[in-house]
């Protein structure tokens, strides 16, 4: 398994349905807060299958709500990765692929030996204990969207080379760093 990746017999990876558990969950939260109608996250959901763009980035939703909602939900504060400073040195000794897959991304290493960790999916324990291992810190969440995270990458990695990878191979078999 490439350098980064958290382990695709994981729970939050199992698929139901053509979803994983972790983007269900999403799902359910998207639709319980009523940011989405089930109309428009059927539609997203078909979409996102046939895509490379998480569930989160194909509806039109505001990313400050959004990042607002998975706050409270999930207990946790919320990122601006646009604003908010990243180690871009901790950011590129994973696998650049794994945080569009797997909807996490390394912040920075925290004063108390942490790593801030941003999601745009629910931190659920099996999660925390793959992203820890890879990471080989304890990690603290903070939400963020899918979209947050992928310009964070294109930010990180060279944008031409991410974009033209990422859009070329089928799902499922995408580049590695």
């Amino acid at each position: 398994m490439p350098r980064g990746y958290v382990g695709a017999n994981m729970g939050y990876m199992t698929t139901v349905g053509g979803l994983s558990a972790s983007e269900a969950s999403l799902v359910l939260l998207l639709r319980d807060s009523g940011l989405a109608s089930a109309k428009q996250l059927d539609d997203a959901a078909l979409e996102a299958e046939l895509s490379e763009f998480a569930i989160d980035e194909l509806l039109v939703l505001d990313p400050a709500e959004l990042r607002a909602v998975m706050s409270h939900a999930w207990r946790i504060p919320v990122v601006d990765l646009a604003t908010e400073w990243i180690d871009t040195d901790l950011v590129r000794r994973f696998e650049w692929s794994a945080y569009l897959e797997q909807h996490w991304f390394p912040v920075r290493d925290q004063a108390n030996g942490s790593v801030l960790v941003a999601t745009s999916r629910e931190p659920e324990a099996e999660l925390t204990a793959a992203i820890e291992e890879v990471v080989t810190s304890r990690v603290e969440y903070t939400a963020a969207t899918s979209a947050d995270i992928r310009a964070a990458v294109e930010r990180v990695f060279s944008p031409t080379t991410v974009i033209r990878s990422w859009r070329l191979a089928p799902r499922g078999a995408r580049p590695r760093d």
